[in-house]
């Protein structure tokens, strides 16, 4: 809806120039932020929604559009002259108006800002020209602006937004007075090259101009629906378009769902331009996929033309990288098996898009032989799994035949074939793991198998004491060295503990048990005494000094030991 009241934007910015090549002028970036937001503020009483939906504003991209400056419509874009300058709008003008229907976000909000700042510029005298007689500094341009102008009020010419059918009418028409004051300017620093009067004088309307301009092209590419002035751009205009946007939502706004709908779009427009694929991998390269990148790639060596060697050199480029990457992994501590066979695919990846390149021939020699040692130290692990399971069965008979120290021997070489192999294969290393295991396991049931037979020798020898059965308990006291023998008398192991104190143990039991053997022997032979003297009538003996005495103490019937582990 259009508003009655005149518009009167107050500016409160400086206004600043700076040469853009050779003598050719600019708006300077503060100017260009003045005239972009000023620029918008027109447009938004008209088209309330520009460059904004319910939930995002796209301010910023349109700001970062034009601080970039024409650059931002691409490299495509002639703007080496007024002319050019006047042709290149006419044409972003109409693609920007065929694009819409992909989207007004972030990116279209980028060009946008790009446009503004190209069509501001077509509104400053000795913008897109070269005047070797005319020559003067950017810092005093920018003293000549910065001294003088102060708070500049904006005051347009007409309340109503024009729609810019042709550009080359519009801009002959704003740009019709800039020859007179270009001839001004040029007097004022003929006269006195550190001053012109007339530049102070003529700022605002200058920036009137760029406001007005800017607000129309902006409307002429928002304004919906279809115009007969409006002409379709090319399928190649609009894939190079989607292309800038691609790059835009990726390295700038890092949104890869978007850029991926944006993808989708471009797959169904190009009509198969190779330099566009070439450049899609470059953009996803420098992004960091590198998958997507290659796929690019790949995508566009599959057309004929020029370029398609250097896409082939990126693509041996990037797996030669990744062969040698992958190379010195498999080198490192914790690699992957695959390793060496996914560097030796890279590299033979790489050779397929330069058959010419030595260093790959090389590396691919380099790698099978790397190979071919790797598999030389996999069957030595193989074959030493082989040689421990075969002593661990030896063992195992041993065992059975009760030869335990055989047994364990042999249990301890399996461990000691088990330890030599390295984390190199995970197979073996959990073979070798799960075998040693298995071993120790072995081993700690035969130690604690003997264990237990000695302390049931030394309870059983108590028991046939108490039962004054002396002999046979001697003979039991006597077999526990024998019986734990086969023990590895480790230094400090638990098992090797055990043995010594059972081994202390059934030492101190024989000691009673002899005593009590010899003290009973005499007991029985004074019985036998008195037995005799009392068949013969003779008065009984005395008891012996012990007799009727308490008897030795006696260590408790408990466990002395635990089970080995």
């Amino acid at each position: 809806m259009m508003h009655a009241k005149r518009v009167r934007v107050s500016l409160a910015i400086v206004v600043t120039l700076f040469l853009l090549s050779g003598d050719a002028l600019a708006w300077g970036p503060k100017a260009r932020r003045a005239i972009t937001i000023t620029g918008l503020q027109m447009v938004r009483r008209t088209i309330p929604e520009a460059f904004k939906t319910e939930d995002v504003s796209y301010e910023e991209d349109v700001m970062r559009g034009a601080n970039a400056g024409p650059s931002a419509l691409g490299p495509s874009a002639a703007m080496h002259t007024a002319d050019q300058a006047i042709t290149s709008v006419g044409n972003e003008i109409q693609l920007l108006r065929a694009t819409k229907r992909y989207g007004t976000g972030s990116y279209f909000a980028y060009r946008m800002g790009g446009l503004a700042a190209l069509v501001s510029d077509l509104a400053l005298p000795f913008s897109f020209e070269n005047a070797p007689e005319f020559s003067m500094t950017q810092k005093q341009i920018e003293k000549i602006v910065e001294d003088k102008s102060k708070r500049l009020s904006f005051q347009p010419e007409s309340d109503r937004l024009q729609f810019v059918r042709s550009p080359q009418e519009y801009f002959a028409k704003t740009r019709s007075r800039l020859a007179d004051s270009e001839r001004l300017i040029k007097a004022d620093f003929a006269l006195a090259p550190a001053a012109s009067d007339y530049l102070e004088q003529a700022s605002r309307g200058f920036m009137t101009s760029a406001i007005e301009s800017v607000a129309n092209v902006w409307y002429t590419v928002l304004l919906p629906g279809k115009d007969a002035s409006d002409v379709s751009p090319s399928a190649e205009a609009i894939t190079w378009y989607l292309v800038g946007e691609i790059e835009y939502l990726l390295q700038v706004r890092h949104n890869i769902p978007e850029a991926d709908r944006t993808y989708a779009n471009f797959a169904t427009v190009n009509p198969g331009i190779m330099a566009a694929y070439d450049r899609l991998g470059d953009i996803y390269y420098a992004y960091g996929a590198t998958s997507r990148a290659v796929e690019q790639w790949q995508q566009a060596i599959q057309f004929s033309g020029e370029g398609r060697a250097q896409v082939q050199k990126k693509l041996s480029e990037h797996y030669l990288n990744l062969g040698r990457n992958v190379l010195d992994q498999a080198a490192k501590p914790g690699h992957k098996e695959r390793d060496l066979e996914d560097a030796l695919n890279a590299f033979q990846s790489a050779l397929e898009y330069d058959r010419t390149n030595d260093d790959i021939a090389a590396l691919i020699s380099k790698t099978r032989i790397a190979i071919k040692e790797r598999e030389e130290r996999r069957e030595t692990a193989i074959r030493m799994i082989a040689s421990a399971e075969k002593v661990v069965r030896e063992a195992e008979a041993q065992e059975m035949s009760q030869a335990f120290a055989d047994a364990i021997a042999m249990y301890k070489r399996s461990e000691m074939l088990y330890d030599g192999i390295t984390d190199e294969f995970a197979a073996q290393t959990k073979a070798a793991k799960e075998g040693k295991q298995a071993v120790k396991k072995r081993v700690a049931k035969i130690i604690n198998d003997m264990l237990d037979a000695a302390q049931e020798a030394i309870e059983k020898g108590d028991d046939l004491v108490d039962q004054n059965q002396f002999d046979p308990a001697i003979e039991l006291y006597r077999n526990v060295p024998s019986i734990v023998r086969p023990i590895p008398s480790d230094p400090g192991s638990t098992a090797a503990k055990e043995k010594q104190t059972l081994i202390d143990r059934a030492s101190a039991q024989l000691d009673r048990a002899e005593i009590e053997k010899q003290k009973y022997a005499e007991l029985q032979k004074q019985r036998a005494e008195q037995a005799a003297k009392q068949a013969a009538g003779a008065p009984p003996a005395a008891p012996p000094p012990d007799q009727g005495g308490p008897a030795p103490a006696q260590p408790p019937r408990t466990s002395l030991r635990k089970k080995a582990q």
